[in-house]
């Protein structure tokens, strides 16, 4: 077990989560994130990442 739960997270094996609840709020549900525009998110990560390398 680690002692750091981030890098216990990231480290833990698991593909996807399908559910998650924080403080009494679900944050995903069936494997989809609540209340982040993920393709809005990906396509500024692609802007940033393309801006790294070039």
């Amino acid at each position: 077990g680690s002692h750091d739960p981030i890098s216990a997270l990231l480290l833990c094996g698991a593909e996807k989560a399908e559910h998650v609840m924080v403080g009494g709020k679900w944050r995903v549900r069936e494997g989809e994130i609540i209340g982040v525009d993920t393709q809005a998110l990906m396509a500024r990560h692609r802007k940033v990442a393309a801006q790294l390398v070039s």
